[in-house]
């Protein structure tokens, strides 16, 4: 047996230097981050020569320097772990490393040809310097342990470094020899980013300015505003915090947040500030921990805990939402629009900072790490478009130097546990963000549009109104018959609506229910052998089109006609009680125990019970909120004495409503998951069609238990 050594060839300085990077103001920022390691309070980046072929670039720091042993044994070492495991340090600043790689000072190479390096450590007359052209460094041997650079060492003068150390890199022999005007500017807003204009990633207390200067072409960013002012004006503003809770006794994590719209008050009397300040708040997320969870409980959500931010830490955030219609961007920005837009535009999406120095390239236009492009696909009426959004995530870096790991790269994390949970709490986080909006967006939409939105469902009421208007003018009688086409044409649009609006609700449960029974199915087959095991299987066979006859009623049209609403409860129960056992829901209904009053309704039954049901699905639903030691509940009871009509009350003992009543009957207004959020719009207009009406009550206004203190809803149906 023999033994070979495993080498590597000069060429694979290329390869982690120029191949590896992303871009050139990837390259710059790795040697900003060297100089916020270095304990550096300031960084100047100076560019001069522009669009010459004598193109030079200056990055100087006043950081703590190297010495000679420092050079040799860590700046020249590839793959060091100077900066990483448990060499990885806390500076006299309170700086936790951000490099960890020990490749960053070849990104470089992504740049220019030749580098010039001088350093000097405080306390010392000397001052290290080293020059070399990459790829004469390279060409210079064939393999790299053979390679060799030569370090100078010269007496200190105090031009060079004034606060008595520091470190200047100077780049020459560009790859692009004509950077243009474009190239600039992209490449000054990317290395501008590297210091947050965020509130939640600034720390008075260490003091980090890079500033940049081009020479002759400063003009060509001369357009580009700073970010502060811009922020300040934004339409809509949420700051949060997700942290562990002091109280040890408590495992849930402490949830704050403080949402803001019009936070200058620009628009005047057309619609005027408002804010909103939870500092003792939750997040419900699902459940990503439990990978073990049964399959009817997949989309079921719980509180955020402690335990989640372990490898994560505190979570500080803030976003920042516009709106571009050309009327709100004159009202907020007046003479700035253009610049504003442009703003917009090159700045959009949500950023990751550690300890307030950016991580590349989450917020980049291309870069939708969120998935919010996709949301608002899916339902455009209720989510905020990130081109629209700026927003800002902070971590420290202490807590999540171990579990959030970025590539080589330098193209963001890589992806695990840790980054799984950090991206569905600021989903949730952002949702609630876009629930608190809603009224808000409603306030500019009327502005916009120079009419208030429809909040009820159906044009009912503004057929009515155009009447009125009609009678008022006294020609009532020339547009009679229009207007009755117009009615007769929406009765009919609208009653087709809801059909096939209630059958794909009454679909999506069905499909639930079904695929639920042949997984319970599939499982049985798969460890089945015995014969008695084998009539196991056939009886849930013979469920499985039980359920699915239970469910048929549902799907097909019928006539209107007269019913006891005890009937539709019975059908109700019978369709959700194997649901209510799956998910340890009680059922309780004085209507069928005949302790409240029945009554009458006149109407198309499916429809009806398709209300019922949508109601009771969304029960089911949130009551996963609940507190596990927390018996879920449902009730349904009858009023007829409280309302303008014989009422249907369901209530449940969940996190109720969130939204303003008024809210929460418009489409595609919803807090659950994968949802169109139309149930309860249909089931408005369902209501309404009959001469009724669906309501949002507050349950300890009615004779309900003191139990069933979460959401709770009346179906109002006309007396006879």
């Amino acid at each position: 047996m023999t033994k070979a050594k495993l080498k590597a060839r000069s060429h694979i300085l290329s390869l982690l230097g120029d191949e590896l990077i992303g871009s050139d103001a990837l390259a710059v920022f790795e040697l900003v981050k060297n100089s916020y390691d270095a304990d550096a309070t300031n960084v100047d980046i100076i560019f001069e020569g522009i669009g010459t072929d004598n193109q030079r670039l200056t990055i100087r720091d006043n950081g703590h320097g190297m010495t000679s042993e420092v050079i040799d044994k860590v700046w020249l070492t590839l793959g060091t772990d100077f900066k990483r495991g448990s060499n990885r340090k806390v500076s006299k600043k309170g700086r936790v490393s951000l490099g960890n790689k020990g490749v960053g000072r070849l990104a470089v190479h992504k740049i220019a040809s030749n580098i010039d390096l001088k350093t000097k450590v405080l306390n010392s007359n000397l001052v290290h310097h080293l020059s070399f052209n990459w790829q004469n460094l390279i060409d210079s041997e064939e393999y790299i342990q053979n390679i060799e650079v030569e370090l100078n060492s010269y007496e200190y003068n105090q031009k060079e470094f004034p606060d008595g150390q520091g470190t200047e890199i100077i780049l020459t022999d560009f790859k692009d020899k004509k950077w243009n005007k474009t190239k600039i500017r992209d490449f000054y807003r990317k290395v501008s980013s590297i210091k947050s204009p965020f509130e939640i990633t600034e720390n008075n207390e260490d003091e980090f300015n890079v500033s940049i200067d081009l020479g002759d072409k400063n003009d060509w960013i001369a357009d580009i505003h700073g970010p502060k002012e811009i922020l300040k004006k934004a339409v809509y503003k949420f700051n949060f915090v997700l942290e562990k809770s002091s109280d040890k006794e408590i495992d849930i994590a402490k949830f704050s947040w403080k949402y803001i719209f019009n936070e200058q008050d620009v628009a005047g009397s057309k619609f005027s500030s408002r804010t909103v300040l939870k500092n003792e708040d939750t997040l419900d997320v699902k459940d990503l921990l439990n990978e073990y969870y049964d399959d009817s409980e997949k989309d079921s959500k719980r509180k955020l805990t402690n335990a989640d931010l372990d490898g994560i830490g505190k979570i500080q955030g803030e976003f920042y939402v516009y709106n571009l219609n050309r009327n709100i961007v004159s009202l907020f920005f007046q003479n700035e629009k253009t610049a504003i837009k442009q703003f917009i535009k090159d700045n959009y999406g949500v950023r990751i900072y550690r300890d307030g120095v950016r991580v590349f390239n989450y917020g980049e236009v291309g870069d939708d790490w969120l998935g919010l492009d996709y949301q608002k696909i899916q339902r455009a009426g209720d989510h905020f478009s990130r081109k629209v959004t700026i927003g800002a995530i902070n971590l420290p870096l202490e807590d999540t130097n171990e579990t959030l790991i970025e590539k080589t790269n330098r193209e963001g994390f890589t992806e695990n546990k840790y980054f799984d949970i950090l991206k569905i709490a600021i989903l949730e986080v952002f949702r609630k963000f876009e629930i608190e909006a809603s009224s808000d967006k409603d306030l500019i939409q009327e502005y916009v549009d120079g009419f208030k939105p429809v909040k009820k469902a159906g044009l009912s009421e503004t057929i009515d109104e155009l009447k009125d208007k009609l009678k008022d003018k006294g020609i009532e009688k020339e547009f009679e018959p229009l207007v009755g086409r117009i009615e007769q044409d929406y009765i009919v649009m609208r009653d087709v609506m809801v059909q096939s609006g209630m059958s794909g609700l009454n679909l999506s449960i069905v499909f639930h229910e079904v695929d639920r029974e042949l997984r319970d199915i599939e499982k049985r087959l798969e460890y089945t052998d015995s014969k008695s095991e084998i009539n196991d299987v056939r009886i849930k066979v013979k469920s499985l089109v039980s359920v699915i006859d239970t469910f048929t009623p549902l799907l097909k049209s019928t006539k209107e006609k007269e019913f006891k609403v005890s009937d539709s409860i019975k059908r109700a129960y019978q369709i959700y009680e194997r649901r209510f056992r799956s998910h340890n829901v009680l059922f309780s209904s004085p209507i069928l125990t005949e302790e409240v009053s029945d009554f009458q309704i006149r109407g198309k039954s499916n429809l009806i019970l398709s209300a019922i049901n949508n109601i009771i699905d969304n029960s089911i639903y949130f009551l996963g909120y609940n507190d596990k030691n927390t018996q879920k509940a449902i009730h349904i009871t009858t009023d007829v004495d409280n309302f303008n009509g014989n009422a249907l009350i369901i209530t449940d003992n969940g996190p109720g409503f969130t939204l303003d009543s008024d809210i929460v009957i418009q489409p595609f207004i919803t807090s659950k998951d994968n949802s169109m959020g139309i149930g309860l719009y249909l089931s408005n207009i369902v209501l309404e069609s009959m001469g009724g009406q669906l309501l949002i009550l507050d349950s300890s206004d009615y004779d309900i238990p003191k139990t069933y203190n979460g959401a709770c809803i009346a179906l109002v149906f006309p007396k006879k």
